[in-house]
């Protein structure tokens, strides 16, 4: 698949509708805001693109990188508490982790590094890599390591094959920076990013799996940035033709619509602070779907659907939350009672997470409940019969 440059403002909004579908929940909350952060690149003169990895070397170096901290409490710290700590004056703003993260780490290793691969999918978590890959001069690949939205370094397409994720590199909004070497486990290098957010009262900026391309091309999900754009227009160009832009969505994306419903209840919690956000959208049907009831569970992204009370899609399928007359893909935080919204569902984008070891990163198990994987479409085909 080729390279691709974005030149305006249409593409910008259906790439970013694309990645927030494939956010399926999470990945850095709604649309408007990675349309922003992108179109200020492009106002700025410089590009929106991605390149397709097969045009690097094989021997040159890539980084991930990644904003870490979930949603922050609503009252933050008291400033005589930030003063005494010496956390007065922010030395890495809005995003800026990032970059001295990944410079960090190329400079432990010594290495030179030549291309960005985005972490995960999400309208806030694929444009800050790519804006990354701007500041360094150095291309974002067509790609990410989950080919979705997820809320743990655990769940990520590596961890199947048991590549490491240090050396890790931490950099904080008021300039700590921590390199961990090593870790005993991909669990534990969560937890450390996890503590080092609430020690900083802020997220931090990660930088990680740096590989050479010969490795990253095995354990990277491809051409997802190509999808998410592909996945916008399907929807815009329904809209624009006057269609009702879900079915076209849906089948744009290899999936089916699982129901249809006005929201009763939506439930939010915010375990530990700049951790993660765990809740259950509760719908009732309408339309075709009157009369039956839908809950859709979620760590940061969703996770579980049961239709009627019994378990229907789960991880690692993608259960994605859109609205019912515009199609566009809503994060968690901002669904709420009266909306009346169509839930689609899609095949992993990667066969890998259908694996005993991809099952064991992202199914129910993983999230301690008792409910076996089926496949999607092993689900839709019983629904039908």
């Amino acid at each position: 698949m080729p390279s691709k440059t974005l030149s305006d403002k249409r593409q910008v909004e259906d790439f970013v509708h694309g990645l927030t579908f494939l956010g399926t929940g999470g990945g850095g909350g709604p649309a408007v805001n990675g349309i922003n952060s992108l179109m200020a690149e492009l106002e700025a003169g410089r590009p929106v693109a991605w390149a397709d990895i097969d045009t690097l070397p094989d021997d040159v170096w890539t980084v991930t990188v990644a904003g870490m901290g979930g949603r922050p409490p609503k009252e933050g710290p008291p400033a005589d508490e930030l003063q005494a700590l010496g956390l007065v004056t922010e030395k890495y703003p809005f995003r800026t982790t990032l970059p001295a993260a990944a410079n960090e780490l190329a400079a432990y290793k010594g290495v030179k590094i030549s291309a960005v691969i985005p972490i995960e999918l999400g309208s806030g978590n694929t444009p800050g890599p790519m804006v990354v890959a701007n500041q360094l001069g150095i291309p974002t690949i067509d790609g990410d390591y989950a080919g979705r939205a997820i809320p743990e370094l655990t769940n990520l397409k590596p961890e199947i094959f048991g590549v490491p994720i240090a050396p890790i590199a931490f950099v904080d909004k008021w300039g700590d920076i921590v390199l961990v070497r090593e870790t005993a486990s991909t669990e534990m290098a969560d937890r450390i990013g996890r503590m080092l957010c609430l020690g900083a009262y802020s997220g931090v900026g990660i930088a990680c799996y740096l590989l050479q391309v010969r490795d990253a091309r095995r354990y990277m999900v491809s051409h997802t940035l190509s999808k998410s754009l592909m996945l916008g227009a399907a929807r815009r160009r329904a809209l624009e033709t006057g269609l009702e832009p879900v079915e076209p969505l849906a089948r744009a994306a290899g999936g089916w619509v699982l129901f249809r419903g006005e929201v009763a209840q939506a439930e939010w919690e915010n375990r530990g602070g700049f951790m993660f956000g765990y809740g259950t959208h509760h719908l009732k049907g309408v339309g075709p779907d009157s009369g039956h009831t839908c809950k859709v569970w979620y760590k940061n992204e969703h996770h579980i659907m049961w239709i009627d009370g019994s378990p229907c899609v789960t991880s690692p399928d993608i259960i994605a939350l859109v609205d019912a007359a515009t199609g566009e893909a809503l994060p968690n935080n901002v669904i709420a009672a009266g909306q009346h919204l169509a839930v689609i569902g899609t095949p992993v984008s990667d066969p890998a997470y259908r694996t005993d070891a991809g099952l064991a990163i992202l199914a129910p198990k993983h999230f301690g409940f008792d409910i076996p994987y089926v496949p999607i479409e092993d689900v839709v085909g019983r629904r039908k019969a």
